[in-house]
């Protein structure tokens, strides 16, 4: 099972308002959507976005005890469709050779950051835990990438970027590309950072627009 490695950016709810809006993309059980839905108070919201079928359902039936917060089941990536994912009751991934046990891919919903960002009024937070597909996840993503306001919090897995035939460099890469820069340290910094991992250990980075 995946290993998070903490280092010093803080966390996104540190970074929120009162009556901001959040995509938890990649929700799971909703545990950070929780703390999401307490940092923006009751006026803001939080989507959270997750693919699993049954961790969904367990997400929906504890949203109800969160006015602010709603949920959606869909994968997110580059385009509006469909695409198969494969959960292992462990992790749940679209690429197959990330999950542990050999179960068959199911298929759902898929959808993009740009058409949910237009779901939440006063986006303010965005988080990223997509087990392989970030590259996708920005590929639909060009539009809220470029909006100052946003903060970002990204699950970096060097695994799941090389299962799905990206790399690490790239995806640092791209988000420098537009503008955004971690709070704490630079990308190359980062880079050197995930490169030591185990090879299931992940590191979140907190980013936002240079100003």
């Amino acid at each position: 099972m995946a290993e998070a490695v903490k280092f010093a950016d803080g966390q996104l709810e540190q970074y929120l308002t009162l009556g901001s809006g959040v995509l938890d993309i990649g929700a799971n059980g909703g545990m950070l959507t929780a703390i999401y839905a307490a940092a923006v108070g009751p006026t803001g919201c939080v989507l959270a976005v997750e693919p699993d079928p049954e961790t969904f359902a367990a997400l929906d039936n504890g949203l109800r005890k969160i006015p602010n917060a709603k949920g959606l089941h869909a994968a997110v990536g580059a385009a509006e469709g469909e695409t198969v994912i494969y959960p292992d009751g462990v992790l749940t991934s679209r690429y197959p050779i990330l999950t542990m046990k050999a179960k068959p891919g199911v298929t759902v919903p898929m959808t993009t950051v740009d058409v949910l960002a237009a779901r939440v009024p006063h986006l303010r937070g965005v988080k990223v835990d997509v087990q392989g597909s970030e590259m996708d996840v920005l590929a639909g993503a060009t539009a809220t990438l470029r909006r100052p306001e946003v903060w970002w919090q990204i699950e970096v897995w060097p695994k799941g970027l090389r299962a799905s035939g990206a790399s690490l460099e790239a995806f640092c890469a791209a988000l420098a590309g537009v503008g955004l820069l971690p709070v704490t340290r630079s990308w190359q910094t980062v880079c050197q950072q995930a490169a030591g991992l185990k090879a299931d250990s992940y590191l979140d980075v907190v980013c936002r627009h240079v100003h």
